[in-house]
């Protein structure tokens, strides 16, 4: 049953992913359907102490941005598609050493630009089969740039997150795709099939480009009404690019395993046990450089079991708490183990929302600024808003993660953010935002280690609903 489902599904899918583009450009002709326009505009000024995030002897400056936007939706009753494009145009006042492009060093003001873009659409192309497409864009010179805390749990995937220190003000590029397909056979019972890539491109040449491509099909399937399974499997496939005269790290192969064991006790609550195998593999012979030893590059399996509760009552209304344990084989070098526990919970209030996450376990660094291996790692992060008033809402958020990477004798860093802010709706199409953002980042590697204080002020012209174009 499930081998004839796979092959009906993955017809389907070749299908969709045909359909999709074509179709979508003619959904403006459809009966139904609902394009809008929504432009904006912000203009920005910001104050750090340490512009170059630098240990010792910081530099100050003034950095004004201003940034146009803009997003065009096209959403009916079985699809949708919305892009989002926002450039920004920097100013900074003292400008910055060394940057690509600049002459003018500590002595002048520069300026510099920054890209955002996403992509979203999805089309229910038939009463039980859904496709979705994903893209995220970005160009930016902000080692830290600010990312607003959320308080919605979605099970989309998401663009992966950078753990590691980045320091240098020279551009670096980001982009993450991702198309799926989820076919649904029974109440609950579903097979979804993922595709995912990501590329980082660095102006920066001691930092290395690389390149993922990763797809993944996830079973779900109730034997009955209270238990299930929820079996995934995906690979993953790494690439290397060295830069300014260094050898490339060697390109990486993964594979993961999961299965999940599904106790329903009621239809927002979910007992499970779960175990996890990954198997990591790297090609060729790897560089020993200052920033990322060979060591690092060391071939190994890891295998978790973890059990947990999951409560979902909706997006905004969630708490999910596992707890296990993990073992790292590795085929040179010491084995590791530890405990593990995840906590994610999230409520939505009239007056705002909370949310609280904590982990303790294992990562991996690999496809970011630095390239560290596998690690251990504990954090938490809380966040939060509340609206004093119709008009004035404020938000704060405190995130502290601590990682030991196995493969690095000794080498350890410790991160800290600390954000306060306040937004004031001054009319339906003008907003005032002042914010303070506060970085600390410790690690065995001085020259990695900042402490940073930024605040700033933000004017927003963005118009109370989207202009509809027609129906």
């Amino acid at each position: 049953m499930i081998l004839s489902l796979c092959v009906r599904c993955l017809r389907s899918l070749s299908s969709a992913l045909i359909l999709l583009p074509l179709s979508l450009p003619f959904l403006c002709s459809c009966s139904g359907y609902v394009s809008s326009v929504t432009p904006r505009i912000s203009v920005a000024e910001e104050y750090t102490d340490n512009r170059d995030l630098t240990h010792s002897n910081p530099k100050s400056d003034s950095i004004t941005t201003v940034s146009p936007g803009i997003t065009v939706s096209r959403y009916g009753p079985t699809s949708e598609l919305g892009l989002s494009y926002n450039p920004s145009f920097v100013y900074y006042a003292q400008g910055i050493e060394g940057a690509a492009g600049s002459g003018v060093g500590d002595q002048g003001g520069q300026f510099a630009n920054r890209q955002n873009a996403t992509l979203y659409a999805w089309d229910r192309i038939q009463m039980h089969s859904l496709v979705t497409l994903s893209d995220t864009f970005t160009r930016t010179d902000d080692p830290v740039a600010y990312s607003e805390p959320t308080f919605i749990r979605t099970d989309q995937p998401l663009p992966p997150v950078d753990e590691t220190i980045r320091t240098s003000r020279q551009p670096y590029e980001t982009n993450f795709a991702n198309v799926g397909f989820r076919q649904e056979f029974g109440l609950n019972d579903s097979l979804t099939f993922n595709y995912a890539n990501t590329i980082l491109n660095n102006d920066d040449p001691t930092i290395q480009n690389n390149t993922t491509n990763s797809p993944s099909v996830d079973l779900t399937y109730w034997f009955n009404t209270l238990y299930g399974i929820d079996l995934k499997a995906t690979y993953l496939r790494g690439d290397y690019s060295g830069q300014g005269g260094i050898a490339a790290y060697p390109d990486i192969n993964e594979t993961v395993f999961v299965a999940r064991f599904i106790r329903r006790i009621s239809p927002t609550l979910n007992l499970f046990l779960q175990g996890t195998y990954i198997n990591m593999n790297f090609e060729g012979a790897a560089p020993n450089t200052p920033t990322s030893p060979a060591s690092i590059f060391t071939d190994f399996s890891v295998y978790d079991v973890t059990a947990g509760v999951d409560y979902h009552l909706s997006p905004t209304v969630f708490l999910t708490m596992s707890g296990g344990y993990f073992v790292e084989n590795v085929d040179i070098g010491k084995p590791a183990s530890g405990y593990e526990v995840h906590a994610d919970m999230g409520k939505q209030f009239n007056w705002g929302s909370v949310r609280l996450t904590g982990s303790v376990g294992y990562d991996e660094s690999f496809f970011g600024a630095q390239n560290l291996g596998l690690t251990k790692y504990y954090g938490a992060t809380l966040a939060g808003t509340y609206s004093f008033t119709q008009r004035l809402t404020g938000i704060m958020s405190a995130d502290y993660r601590n990682n030991d990477y196995l493969e690095i004798s000794g080498e350890n860093a410790n991160l800290t953010t600390l954000l306060a802010g306040l937004t004031y709706q001054f009319r339906p199409w003008m907003s005032f935002t002042a914010r303070y953002t506060h970085h600390i980042a410790n690690s065995q590697e001085t020259i990695d280690s900042y402490t940073e204080n930024r605040a700033t002020l933000i004017m927003t012209l963005v118009p109370k609903e989207p202009y509809l174009l027609g129906r």
